[in-house]
């Protein structure tokens, strides 16, 4: 069985396309462009992951049984809503649907799974707070999950968390758990409303719609970015406007201690602990302050996305290609050596493909791509391509035009074989 990079890029080729991709210590989930959800996991440690569609016979934290199953209809598992986003945390996950609905399975303990205990879930089921009073008319629209903990940012940029809530990971200005959804304060984030949130494995982050980084609890390996390992029990900005060499922050994530972010100029910084080269900087030491990755690394590329693990990162640039760095397990690059730099996963291994572009699929399941960092799908066209006669504005090498539907390769497909896969 495939795993790592090497199964994402592959399920795109045969017309799984990813809508939304997540990956923790044991387990990986992706939701398909149908909107089934499939996780897999290694069970035991030096076996090969296990690949399941997630169903109603499902079990534990990535919803799954040990064999294999059929693809289980969105409509049987979530209700007749299509599943939009997954996260992972160290033995749970959360699922959000396209209606703004939660549903979270796996170890119930602190609360982490929302549904008023601790007890365990072996399929996945609805955040009942999402359904009720709780969290009033809120739609949400991105969740994530920590080691311990979960978050869920709302359609108006309300952050809700629950779970542990040691070391302030909660943002609720004590250590108390939480067992269900709990609102942080109106004015936490300065009264900025949020756009992305991150739990990584005892602090939570948050990116505002001004481009600012807020993060609270666990600070002692530097994770919080503030230059120093104090704890924080509410939210604290990172810098001031100045920070990140004057540019916004655009997206952020976390590792078990340590934090990645991009700013609008694609530049990665990272803070944290730098065991095993998780930060990219050629050592091991840590970093209590945002510190700018070489961009040489990356062949001078600007940085669209990344993601943080236990002890490694990974990243993609704006042309497709993946760079992974840290602990040895989960590079990807064949091998069994750290990486203290970014180092970019070989072609080969991608068999061939770009990460997170357009790139060839069958023509009755065409499909436009955009990362979280496009405004629009669409914005790359296979090399040679015309659209109605004419090249697009990136093919005579402009800049992308303005969100403004124009130039975009989707417009010319039947409507039938366009889906909208990530904003």
């Amino acid at each position: 069985a495939m795993h790592g990079p090497a199964a994402m890029v592959r399920m795109a080729s045969l017309g799984l396309a990813t809508m939304h991709t997540s990956c923790c210590r044991r387990t990986w989930e992706a939701t398909k462009c149908f909107s089934s959800l499939l996780s897999w996991c290694r069970l035991e440690r030096g076996k090969q992951p296990a690949w399941q569609s997630t169903g109603q016979s499902g079990a534990g934290a990535a919803g799954i049984t040990a064999s294999w199953g059929t693809a289980t209809a969105a409509g049987t598992l979530f209700g007749g809503s299509s599943a939009v986003m997954v996260a992972c945390g160290g033995v749970h996950m959360l699922v959000l649907t396209a209606v703004g609905l939660v549903w979270s399975c796996g170890r119930g303990a602190d609360g982490r799974l929302g549904h008023s205990d601790m007890a365990d879930q072996l399929l996945l089921t609805p955040v009942a707070a999402f359904l009720c009073e709780r969290f009033g008319v809120a739609q949400i629209v991105m969740v994530a999950a920590g080691g311990h903990h979960s978050v869920a940012l709302g359609a108006e940029g309300t952050v809700w968390t629950w779970g542990w809530g040691r070391f302030g990971r909660l943002g609720h200005n004590d250590e108390e758990e939480r067992f269900v959804p709990t609102l942080l304060a109106s004015e936490a984030l300065g009264g900025d409303a949020a756009v992305l949130v991150a739990g990584g494995g005892y602090h939570t982050v948050a990116v505002t719609s001004q481009g600012a980084l807020w993060v609270w609890g666990y600070g002692m390996y530097g994770q919080l970015g503030l230059g120093d390992k104090t704890n924080r029990l509410v939210p604290a900005r990172v810098g001031t406007e100045a920070s990140f060499e004057g540019s916004q922050v655009l997206t952020a994530v976390c590792g078990e201690a340590h934090t990645l972010a991009v700013t609008k100029d694609g530049i990665l910084w990272s803070f944290g602990a730098g065991e095993r080269g998780a930060l990219g900087h050629n050592d091991q030491n840590d970093r209590l302050v945002p510190t700018r990755i070489d961009a040489q690394h990356f062949g001078d590329a600007n940085i669209v996305s990344v993601a943080a693990g236990q002890l490694h990162s990974a990243a993609v640039t704006e042309e497709g290609a993946l760079y992974t760095w840290g602990d040895a397990e989960g590079l990807g690059h064949a091998d069994e050596q750290a990486r203290l730099v970014p180092t970019a996963v070989a072609s080969r291994l991608l068999q061939g493909a770009r990460v997170g572009r357009c790139h060839s699929l069958p023509p009755l399941i065409a499909l436009a791509f955009a990362m979280g960092t496009h405004a629009r799908l669409g914005s790359a066209a296979p090399t040679g391509a015309a659209i109605n006669g004419r090249r697009s504005r990136r093919q005579q090498g402009k800049a992308p035009a303005a969100d403004n539907g124009k130039d975009c390769e989707y417009i010319s497909m039947p409507g039938e074989l366009v889906q909208r896969v990530v904003e």
